[in-house]
């Protein structure tokens, strides 16, 4: 470096390095908790999603089920009409 040897960047610091440092450092520590805000109310929404299709499962076995004994009513409703038909037509 004494020896003529010129470095294409000056390491002294100065007050535009330090201004700049604090710039960065600070727009990556804003920047990142802004990311991690975003994330907690990504995981937030996600949660929520999660116990309304819980929910929603839940109604949909509940509906399965009513639906099922409708089916085994109509039946034994088509059962007996079947009967009256049959003794009806004797």
């Amino acid at each position: 470096m004494s020896d003529g040897v010129k470095m294409p960047w000056d390491l002294r610091p100065s007050l535009s390095n330090l201004i700049t440092i604090v710039t960065i450092a600070a727009t990556i520590v804003f920047s990142w908790a802004r990311f991690d805000a975003r994330l907690g109310n990504v995981e937030k929404e996600v949660s929520g999603a999660a116990a309304k299709i819980e929910k929603l499962e839940a109604e949909r076995s509940d509906l399965q089920a009513r639906i099922i004994r409708i089916e085994e009513k109509i039946s034994s409703q088509n059962d007996i009409l079947q009967k009256i038909l049959r003794n009806t037509e004797k």
